[in-house]
């Protein structure tokens, strides 16, 4: 079980430090529960989950992280996740934070939330 989240966790987080949106939304069912923000309504459709990524390229780079694997269950995995990146050309950006999400029968995405502090 821990192997198949680690397996999505990594590749999440690759196509993401590569600036790879359309990868990393290929890792999300078309029906994904999606919240990009803890606090916030989950995104209302996968087409503005893809417009999220989309403009990952435009306004990021330099982009390394480290993640580890706090809990997980049949049903769900926490992942810890540090990242440092440039955002809009120059400013340094330091970010920690909580992914919960589950995946189906397919490994794809199904509920994806996630709480974070940036620097």
């Amino acid at each position: 079980m821990k192997e198949r989240y680690l397996k999505w966790t990594k590749a999440f987080f690759e196509s993401w430090k590569n600036l790879e949106g359309e990868k990393t939304t290929e890792l999300l069912s078309k029906t994904v529960e999606y919240y990009e923000t803890a606090l916030g309504n989950p995104c209302s459709s996968f087409e503005e989950v893809i417009d999220l990524w989309k403009v990952v390229p435009d306004n990021q780079s330099d982009i390394s992280y480290t993640f580890e694997i706090v809990a997980y269950n049949q049903e769900h995995c926490v992942v810890n996740w540090r990242m440092t990146r440039t955002v809009n050309g120059s400013k340094i950006q330091k970010i920690d934070g909580i992914i919960l999400f589950s995946l189906d029968s397919n490994d794809k995405c199904s509920y994806f939330k996630q709480w974070r502090y940036t620097e």
